[in-house]
């Protein structure tokens, strides 16, 4: 089968769970013997083609007002006509359907969209090939991605409306969607997206053979860990402030970068508490620091990358009671989950592997055993399958 993968971002450009999940898919199904072929943007205009991992991967330059996919700040008054434009661009268009036209595909399978817009379904609805799209955040129904002023949309307000008008619509034309996670899934459709399509929840892989399966003693006090970016949808200011360091032999280690002026709030808070910042750190030598990874997401995290890695290191895990995360971590096997509105709330678990000897292990191996679900095998033969009843 030829299968066209079209993301925002790709290996150099992207790093992030999107594009690391879409590597493996993409490579993944090069080895079951399909030609897989890869769409994305880049910062510079025209195109480049390479070959990865037995992947053909074409780059071609965005078609906007400006490259929002680093760390400059662009003027806050070009964002509304970025986003306009982005909600069905003509130009993009026609740069998928250049691609459309020379690979041929079975079938397109959309990730991330930003930057091609929904465009990308009309492109290859006029070609008549089929559509599958995976959702991994809620950009199709918010520009803000369901997070506002630190807290969460319970509904969409007239601006978003406005903005994904098209997207609604235009996703009338895909005849496949996957979501991340079962919540992802049905956040979609509650707002009547992609009426017209099979679905299906499939969720992230991880390279678990890259994994340290070193099991976790929990020996010299208890050392929990933070792992991902410095945000204030990621919660960890808030985990700081609100784990009772003073009472416990508990020692913290925070792996990751964020925003510099929101990193200066982060660091100010954990002053004078037995906090260490590493920084951009390798998985792998994170998870050999720590005995339980928190992830206190304030956020409705889609799905939680950072959890399934945890535990193929058989590191078990305390997650927020948020998004797809309770799906992932089963509560009193191989982590817990908790509110994290209620500051108590984490304390309790924190105390509860810091008292009872040898819960860090025992979780750890169930965690380490849950792993093996979410591997790229697993991942490329469900997409396989998938495809398949998609095309008919």
């Amino acid at each position: 089968m030829n299968i066209l993968i079209l993301n925002t971002l790709y290996h150099p450009y992207g790093t992030g769970g999107a594009e690391r999940s879409t590597q493996l898919l993409a490579e993944g199904l090069v080895d079951r013997g399909h030609d897989v072929f890869i769409l994305c943007t880049m910062p510079e205009s025209g195109w480049a083609i390479e070959e990865q991992g037995g992947v053909t991967v074409y780059y071609t330059g965005l078609k906007n007002i400006y490259w929002p996919y680093d760390k400059q700040e662009n003027p806050t008054v070009l964002k509304p006509v970025w986003h306009a434009v982005d909600s069905l661009n003509p130009w993009m268009q026609k740069r998928v359907r250049t691609v459309l036209e020379r690979v041929s595909p079975d079938i397109l399978h959309t990730h991330n969209l930003g930057g091609f817009s929904v465009s990308a379904w009309r492109a290859a609805d006029g070609e008549s090939v089929p559509i599958v799209h995976t959702a991994r955040d809620y950009s199709l129904l918010c520009p803000k991605n369901m997070f506002w002023k630190e807290a969460n949309c319970t509904g969409r307000c007239c601006k978003c409306r406005a903005f994904t008008i098209s997207r609604k619509r235009q996703s009338r034309r895909v005849d496949g969607f996957v979501g991340i996670s079962d919540f992802v899934l049905r956040r979609h459709e509650a707002h009547e997206y992609f009426s017209e399509a099979k679905k299906r929840v499939i969720y992230n892989p991880v390279d678990i053979e890259e994994a340290n399966t070193e099991e976790k003693k929990g020996k010299g006090g208890l050392k929990i860990g933070f792992l991902g970016r410095l945000s204030k949808r990621k919660g960890i200011r808030r985990m700081i402030k609100s784990v009772d360091f003073y009472e416990s032999d508990v020692k913290m280690y925070v792996g990751g970068v964020g925003d510099e002026n929101y990193e200066k709030k982060v660091k100010k808070e954990a002053k004078k508490k037995p906090v260490t910042f590493l920084g951009f750190v390798d998985p792998t030598s994170f998870f050999e620091k720590v005995d339980v990874l928190i992830v206190p997401s304030v956020w409705h995290e889609p799905f939680g990358r950072v959890v399934i890695e945890a535990y193929a290191h058989s590191v078990p895990v305390i997650a927020a009671e948020r998004g797809g995360l309770p799906e992932i971590v089963r509560d009193g096997t191989t982590g817990f989950t908790y509110d994290p509105d209620n500051p108590k709330a984490l304390n309790e678990r924190i105390e509860a592997f810091r008292r009872q000897e040898n819960l860090v292990q025992r979780m750890g191996e169930k965690a380490r055993s849950e792993a093996g679900k979410y591997d790229v095998r697993t991942h490329v033969e469900e997409y396989n399958k998938f495809y398949n009843e998609v095309v008919g």
